[in-house]
């Protein structure tokens, strides 16, 4: 028996046929123009609620090593009190961080398109109405840049956890130093 190789090609095709009236990227730039501005929306709308939700865990994680620090300088029994303090912190804390991710995710989304584009764009085999289409929606990426931004302070993504953490540890120390000094 001989053993047959059968050879496939795995290629998808997602901007369609290479015509003169293929309007499949001229639609994505058309979509991505309405996830630009949902973002945009999505920034305004909820802007104050997530500034809230910042403050607030911030203070209560402030709030959680005081206590815990009081309660282990002096063996007092609040234990169930601090368990429901870092039962509650734990949920926004994964609030936040979900947040982050999903806006991390979009970002890197972004990204991606650029790269899949400027292929598009250096691919002189296509035709030209088909490029300039691909030139239109680079100059689409560039402007909607994706980001949620909290009243321009400050952009939720990945690096608005590794500041969150970086704030809060800042703090524990500060926390140490007070609870000792007392």
């Amino acid at each position: 028996m001989e053993s047959e190789t059968v050879r496939t090609e795995d290629t998808v095709n997602l901007i369609g046929d290479t015509s003169e009236s293929n309007t499949k990227i001229r639609d994505l730039a058309q979509m991505y123009g309405m996830i630009g501005h949902t973002c945009s929306m999505i920034g305004k709308i909820f802007s104050l609620q997530i500034l809230t939700i910042l403050m607030s865990v911030f203070i209560l994680l402030i709030t959680i090593m005081y206590t815990s620090l009081i309660v282990y300088q002096t063996s007092m029994d609040v234990f169930g009190q601090t368990v429901n303090a870092i039962v509650s912190f734990s949920f926004w804390i994964f609030y936040l961080a979900f947040m982050s991710f999903k806006c991390e995710r979009l970002l890197s989304v972004r990204n991606e398109t650029k790269i899949l584009l400027n292929k598009i764009i250096m691919n002189y085999d296509l035709p030209t109405t088909m490029r300039d289409q691909a030139k239109a929606f680079m100059q689409l990426v560039e402007a909607w840049p994706l980001r949620i931004h909290i009243y321009d302070m400050f952009s939720v993504d990945i690096t608005l956890m590794l500041k969150f953490i970086s704030v809060a540890t800042t703090y524990f120390i500060v926390v140490i130093q007070v609870v000792n000094f007392s």
